[in-house]
């Protein structure tokens, strides 16, 4: 669902207009109500799926942006610890890291600063 990029018309609203109009295209076919990511954008999106924890696939490159929302929370304090260390050394200097609004890396020393609620951005850029 997710490499596939087609979202509701209802969410458009979402997202600021100059971004829509530069990314995103409308459906050829009116009546399916729904917009798609641009293609050039699609293929600079890759997701894995996996173990957080011990997956070496993650382990093998930096990311500009990850996503780890609502997975952190089923897991014990010490084990976020390390799962958000890990994403961490993965994320690009001045990176984004967007996690659920019940996780948090406040209180903890890492190289991140709050951007916005439960977005944080790496530092060295």
């Amino acid at each position: 669902v997710a490499t596939r990029a087609v979202y509701p018309q209802s969410r458009k609203h979402a997202i600021p207009r100059r971004l829509y109009r530069e990314y995103c295209m409308e459906s050829r076919n009116p009546e399916r109500r729904e917009f798609r990511i641009v293609p050039e954008m699609r293929a600079l999106t890759r997701f894995h799926p996996g173990n957080l924890l011990a997956n070496p696939r993650l382990l093998r490159k930096t990311y500009d942006v990850i996503f780890c929302r609502n997975v952190l929370i089923y897991f014990p304090v010490e084990r976020q610890i390390v799962a958000i260390e890990l994403l961490l050394d993965r994320l690009a200097p001045g990176g984004f890291l967007f996690l659920g609004h019940s996780e948090s890396v406040t209180g903890l020393e890492l190289p991140v600063r709050a951007v916005a609620p439960a977005v944080f951005q790496r530092s060295g850029r």
